[in-house]
């Protein structure tokens, strides 16, 4: 069996950005932040929604990154030598799909701390940016916080939820 890249860039490379940008759940995140932050006409109504909201989307985001970690135990219990290299073998795309599993498991933590990180970010900022300078350029850079933290959170649904499916598929395939 061929050495196989592990480390994130090498297995973007691989699994190919296009992908990524053509994937179902990133444009629908797209289009669901776009409907979000077309419906909230007020920035002030937003962060409030938001700030009541942080901890919840906080506490979700973490557990999605365990749910990598799990499903990545998961793939590691049923895998052995012969089944790597099976997979390693099999052509999905431009890649194999072992390569397609393994960034898998990079990629859905890694979104999911870039929505934690905006979500703190967004929430330190409304504390302390909003309390003190209440002004319109303020809370148009507050609203765009939150559609980013909001388009984060839901693009970490989405590609968690492919994660769980590849798990899944996985297991099937090592079933038979």
């Amino acid at each position: 069996m061929t050495k196989i890249e592990s480390k994130f860039f090498g297995l973007l490379r691989q699994y190919g950005a296009k992908r990524i940008l053509t994937s179902y759940d990133l444009l629908l995140s797209l289009f669901f932040t776009a409907v979000f932050g077309s419906v909230s006409y007020h920035g002030t109504d937003l962060i409030v929604v938001f700030n009541s909201l942080f901890t919840t989307l906080v506490t979700i985001s973490a557990a999605m990154v365990a749910t990598a970690m799990a499903g990545l135990a998961i793939i590691s219990s049923i895998s052995d030598r012969e089944f790597l290299k099976l997979m390693s073998e099999a052509k999905v795309g431009r890649s194999n799909a072992y390569v397609n599993i393994l960034f898998l498991f990079w990629y859905s933590p890694v979104i999911s701390a870039l929505a934690i990180s905006s979500e703190v970010l967004a929430y330190v900022i409304t504390l302390e940016v909003f309390q003190t300078l209440p002004s319109v350029v303020v809370i148009d850079f507050l609203k765009l916080m939150v559609l980013i933290s909001i388009f984060l959170f839901i693009y970490s649904v989405g590609t968690i939820l492919e994660l769980v499916a590849t798990t899944m598929k996985m297991g099937i395939y090592r079933a038979e």
